[in-house]
């Protein structure tokens, strides 16, 4: 499902300047439903190649997985220059945007907020400064009614 969001996401980066990683070591199984784990994934992804339009620098993208007993750990980080500390309090809501010039909908967010909370699992910024964002979804292992997927796939 990683590599599968990642491939859709570089046809918004056609010029290669955002290098997308998947760290994700051998195969880790998750609790979702797989069109809705792309969707978050590749929400995720995209918000982050958005932010870094137009800098200089070769930016990253890098999507890890890992397990626990009770959980499937997601952690999507990127290089970019963070989210503006006024809009963190908000960003989760819908038709916000942490985007310096906003030119979506402000959606994705709250679209991957809803779409992890409905997998009975949990979506947190870890940090965002000038070095980067990274968020943590947090999948358990019993969610109601979602089959098991492979993360890696």
């Amino acid at each position: 499902i990683i590599a599968d969001a990642l491939n859709f996401v570089r046809l918004h980066d056609p010029r290669r300047n955002v290098q997308l990683v998947n760290d994700c070591l051998g195969n880790i199984d998750v609790v979702a439903e797989r069109t809705l784990m792309f969707r978050i994934l590749y929400n995720l992804a995209l918000n982050a190649v958005q932010a870094m339009k137009g800098q200089d620098s070769l930016q990253q993208i890098r999507v890890r997985a890992s397990s626990t007993d009770e959980a499937c750990i997601i952690r999507v980080s990127d290089s970019g220059p963070g989210l503006p500390g006024e809009n963190r309090g908000t960003l989760l809501m819908p038709h916000m945007s942490g985007a310096r010039k906003p030119d979506g909908t402000g959606l994705g967010l709250k679209i991957v907020t809803d779409l992890v909370s409905w997998h009975g699992g949990r979506l947190d910024i870890l940090h965002s400064d000038g070095h980067g964002t990274q968020f943590q979804i947090t999948l358990p292992y019993e969610a109601p009614g979602a089959p098991i997927n492979d993360a890696n796939s």
